[in-house]
């Protein structure tokens, strides 16, 4: 940018208007300094870069038995640089999994939900490669090292009772003395897998199992607390259903000592896809040891499920799931947890189709919609793994598109997809064939995947309504700036919510998060606080609520500081169902103006004694 001359014994301030080279990503900007004696000296620093817009993004799946062409639909007014694709070629069952996890490998954060939807699949994972042999010594240290920290920071999700410093149960941040019965079930089958391939705290996982039983109602039921809203407004029965099938799934392989004839006798009557799968699976476990009466009810209640499903492969759901999914996200659900037992029951046409229909709905980032159907398909993809031999794949990937030739070789000692990255500038608007062959004629799965950027949002609001607004265009530097934002349930009482507010650049929270940590505190509608819980990352900070009773508006005020003049466009903020991220209500970014303070008088410097 130039040369700046500074006097000997001065201060100097600069303020620099850059430009990134890239749209998205981290870049580096550098300072180099020189004194007139010769000396030099230079400052780095990495500032992260996120593209501007609302981010769109869609998947196009196949099968590859030779060749095949799939057409790849780019909408209108994508922003210019941030349109990205890929082909990937899936020549086993095991590349499959590996393909997902990589998309979901991460370090836990957030709430015990948040925290288990990105420690499980790393335990599904390691469970599936330590069978298979196929595990690599790099995968093994990264994937210990995430349980190890997940399972810690999961643990520490058990709810205090009383002031005795005994826990029981789990509960989505730990709360003393409001364990949840559905969540701690969801706990007991995860801390159950994850024991095989690192060590669980026998009296964490028996402790839990023995909460569960204590809450047995004796009619077949479940005792629940405020868990209809607090656990995605699911009916008592689907919560029962649930409970049942996480305590027998937990006992498979070891056996179920606790007589559970009336909870299981209670599915016998389940209607609709999602509770007559979970049905289903717990008369399954059940009649896998040896009870016989379970066993022949298991298959009448798979005879049933079998009717249900569609010639795609996909089971409707037929109601709202344990978390309050509906539509789509509730269909991915229950085809999982349907996959599932038919599998086990060596339906292999039913199982195959499920599989199939649900691989389709694999999103760009390796997930299957919420964490509860990305969870329930990779349970179903590991055990798939697990039955079925690596494909010998060996040869040559060819992809055409828009004229354009590419070409990637491959081998059986390909432990996951073969990906092929797509030339943006060869995808148009509108229509686009993609050619994909290879020599081996096998039916191997094939997904094209892409992701961009749009100067609207695409995505259709759910329930919730979101609004924001600063109360200024422009800031003094260091004057306080207020961000007031509403959110508003238009519905029927909903569970988890998710707020994520996009902070312009030039302005900070103050350090001590006080205001934050007020608003959790301070209680509305049905005694939950304003804010469950908070954090931050980035540029943008996100605010979860246990959930909203129905037409609940919830209002607040955060002040943030104007701290670096300039400038600034945040990034879109928006509003959803934490468990139906597909309907998100999004809001324009925040621009702020930050104008230069004038800069304080030069202090006198003593020069130094001899």
């Amino acid at each position: 940018v130039g040369l700046t001359f500074l006097d000997a014994k001065s201060t100097l301030r600069q303020l620099l208007t850059l430009k990134p080279t890239k749209a998205d990503g981290t870049a580096a900007v550098l300072a180099k300094y020189k004194t007139v004696e010769g000396l030099n000296d230079f400052v780095r620093r990495n500032t992260v870069v996120v593209p501007a817009g609302y981010p769109v993004q869609g998947t196009v799946t196949g099968t590859l038995g030779g060749r095949t062409t799939l057409t790849v639909n780019v909408p209108a007014g994508l922003l210019p640089d941030t349109l990205q694709a890929s082909v990937s070629v899936y020549p086993n069952a095991g590349a499959e999994l590996q393909a997902s996890l990589e998309g979901l490998l991460k370090e836990p954060v957030g709430c015990f939900e948040q925290a288990s939807a990105a420690n499980y699949p790393n335990v599904l994972i390691l469970d599936y490669l330590r069978q298979s042999g196929a595990l690599k010594p790099e995968t093994t240290l990264a994937a210990r090292e995430f349980l190890d920290r997940g399972y810690a920071r999961l643990a520490a999700f058990e709810c205090p009772v009383g002031t005795t410093g005994t826990r029981a149960g789990f509960e989505w941040f730990g709360a003393a003395d409001r364990p949840h019965t559905a969540l701690t079930a969801y706990a007991l089958l995860q801390f159950t897998e994850m024991n095989r391939v690192t060590k669980v705290d026998p009296e964490l996982l028996a402790r839990t199992r023995r909460f569960l039983l204590d809450r047995r109602t004796g009619s077949g039921g479940w005792k629940h607390g405020d868990e209809a809203r607090s656990f995605g407004a699911a009916p008592t029965a689907t919560l029962d259903a649930y409970v049942t099938w996480a305590i027998t799934e937990s006992d498979r392989t070891a056996g179920t000592k606790t007589d559970l004839a009336k909870e299981l006798d209670a599915g016998k009557s389940a209607d609709g896809g999602y509770r007559l799968a979970l049905a289903a699976g717990a008369l399954q476990n059940a009649g896998a040891l040896q009870n016989a009466g379970a066993k022949d009810e298991a298959g009448k209640a798979l005879a049933k499920l079998k009717t249900m499903q569609q010639t795609d492969g996909r089971i409707p759901s037929g109601g709202p799931t344990i978390t309050g999914s509906l539509g789509n996200s509730a269909d991915v659900e229950t085809t999982a947890l349907a996959g599932l037992v038919f599998l086990r029951s060596d339906d292999t046409e039913a199982s195959a189709a499920a599989l199939k229909w649900l691989l389709s709905q694999r999103r760009p980032q390796g997930g299957f919609g919420t964490t509860q159907g990305t969870i329930l398909t990779l349970k179903l993809l590991t055990e798939h793994a697990r039955r079925t031999n690596p494909t010998e794949a060996k040869g040559t990937l060819i992809v055409v598109v828009g004229g354009k030739t590419l070409t990637k070789s491959f081998d059986a000692r390909n432990a996951g997809p073969i990906v092929v990255e797509l030339p943006a500038d060869r995808l148009k608007p509108g229509n686009n064939a993609v050619d994909v062959s290879t020599a081996d004629e096998r039916p191997f799965p094939v997904v094209i995947s892409w992701s961009a950027r749009a100067a609207k949002p695409s995505d259709k609001p759910g329930r919730l309504r979101l609004t924001t607004k600063l109360d200024a265009a422009t800031y003094a530097e260091g004057a306080v700036a207020k961000l007031t934002a509403t959110v508003t349930n238009t519905g029927e009482a909903c569970g988890m919510t998710t707020t994520i507010l996009g902070v312009p650049a030039g302005l900070k929270l103050p350090p001590d998060f006080k205001q934050l940590k007020t608003l959790t505190e301070v209680s509305q509608a049905g005694g939950e606080p304003i804010v469950s819980y908070f954090e931050v990352r980035g540029r943008e900070l996100i605010l979860y609520r246990r959930g909203m009773v129905a037409t609940e508006a919830l209002s607040f005020t955060i002040d943030l500081i104007a701290d670096v003049p300039g400038d600034y466009t945040g990034p879109a903020s928006r509003a959803y169902l934490y468990y139906d991220d597909a309907g998100k209500d999004w809001q324009a970014p925040l621009k702020a103006t930050i104008t230069e303070a004038a800069p304080p008088a030069p202090a006198d410097v003593e020069a130094p004694k001899e």
